[in-house]
């Protein structure tokens, strides 16, 4: 059998209507279905109940009452403060404890990573480095 001959046979001929395929269905639309069915009687039946309906934009009420406005201002004030960090970063209080837990285990002398960072000399020729590393979380593994 020829190629124009199993077209022919399979419904491609030339000038024949080409015939459409059946629906496809999933072995999970009719779960879906049951589960749309289900949530939309449990819907109807608490609604029926006299429970309050789903609002997709709830509204919330805020109490604008001075003294309340106070205590909110001195509770969110000290936040931006805390969350920036210390102004000063050194390298013994604020950088050593990271690299001792996090990376001397493997960056000292004489083990298996290129370099030490046991002390600030020898981690600041790295520094553009190990930023790079530790912001594309590379390092530390």
């Amino acid at each position: 059998m020829d190629v124009a001959a199993a077209l022919e046979l399979r419904g491609y001929a030339r000038g024949a209507p080409r015939r459409a395929a059946p629906p496809r269905r999933s072995r999970y639309s009719w779960r879906f279905v049951a589960c749309g069915a289900a949530i939309a009687a449990l819907g109807l039946g608490a609604r029926s109940a006299g429970a309050g309906g789903f609002d997709a934009y709830p509204t919330i009420a805020i109490d604008t009452d001075p003294a309340t406005l106070a205590l909110a201002a001195l509770v969110a004030a000290p936040l931006p403060a805390a969350a920036a960090g210390p102004e000063n970063p050194t390298f013994a209080k604020d950088v050593a404890p990271i690299f001792q837990e996090k990376c001397q285990a493997c960056h000292r002398p004489g083990s298996m990573a290129p370099m030490s960072l046991l002390t600030y000399q020898d981690a600041r020729p790295w520094a553009r480095a190990i930023r790079t590393q530790v912001a594309s979380r590379t390092m530390p593994t």
